[in-house]
């Protein structure tokens, strides 16, 4: 498994739990194989993206001193 997935899915899939469940799955994963703690970089104009992790419970991560950039850095764990 590709401990650094690309999700992203198509539009028709989207707003229907698909995702909430393929992360579900995946994280599972993660956990079994000993991942404690998960972060994704999400482009800050996708709002919908933003709000589909923060929905998840991912909050976004300090950045103390750097200027903001066009990618959101979201933790969960």
């Amino acid at each position: 498994m590709d401990p650094r997935p690309a999700p992203s899915l198509l539009p028709r899939l989207q707003r229907q739990g698909v995702g909430a469940k393929l992360l579900q799955d995946w994280l599972a994963i993660a956990a079994a194989h000993g991942g404690q703690a998960v972060h994704v970089g999400v482009n800050r104009a996708n709002a919908g993206g933003m709000q589909f992790w923060k929905k998840l419970g991912f909050a976004e991560l300090s950045h103390d001193g750097l200027a903001d950039g066009r990618t959101v850095w979201m933790g969960l764990g």
